[in-house]
């Protein structure tokens, strides 16, 4: 999705382009998507290649899938990886209150798991997700979430945000074609 392109220069670095942050040599760059079952898949756009990998809840219980996410997570701690983006699409199915709230605790054990490790590698960003029509129960405890991840853990190397739907379209010129964002350089010859 053109709107999440993170902050930080290694978001679209591809891995043989890392820029190695603090000194850590030899890390891949990776992208995290996390997509829960019921939730808008996200759409992605780099200018650059970048290792993406997409954790998906595919029928498990939340509980299942929390539990595999973290494992996954182990696993990417002990490799050569190193995330800078994290995305985790959340879905926007109307939700009692006791699954709602396992739901938040499980966003937020996964966000703080991602955020030690973009720390450690030289940090990055995560976003929550949700389609625009979320019910408001859910977009209220989403806001409180990112608030509440945001005075836990945001630094000068590690953004949270919140997205509410996919970013509008690029405004239309007169002529009805898309506005061009390419720049062109006089080259002397």
């Amino acid at each position: 999705m053109s709107s999440w392109k993170t902050r930080h220069p290694l978001a679209e670095a591809g891995p043989s382009e890392a820029i190695e942050p603090h000194g850590l040599k030899g890390l891949r760059t990776t992208r995290l998507i996390l997509v829960e079952d019921g939730a808008d898949w996200p759409v992605l756009a780099s200018a650059r290649p970048i290792e993406t990998m997409v954790i998906a809840q595919s029928g498990d219980s939340y509980a299942a899938f929390a539990a595999r996410t973290m494992r996954k997570l182990s696993t990417i701690a002990s490799t050569d990886r190193s995330i800078r983006a994290a995305l985790i699409a959340v879905d926007s199915g109307p939700t009692d209150r006791a699954e709602l709230s396992m739901k938040t605790c499980g966003r937020a054990e996964i966000a703080r798991t991602v955020a030690a490790h973009m720390r450690t590698t030289g940090g990055g960003e995560i976003v929550l997700f949700a389609p625009p029509a979320v019910e408001s129960q859910s977009r209220y405890a989403l806001v409180a979430l990112a608030d509440a991840l945001l005075a836990e853990l945001a630094s000068d190397d590690l953004g949270i945000s919140l997205q509410f739907g996919l970013p509008k379209p690029a405004p239309r010129s007169s002529v009805g074609r898309l506005k061009s964002s390419t720049r062109i350089k006089r080259v002397a010859g």
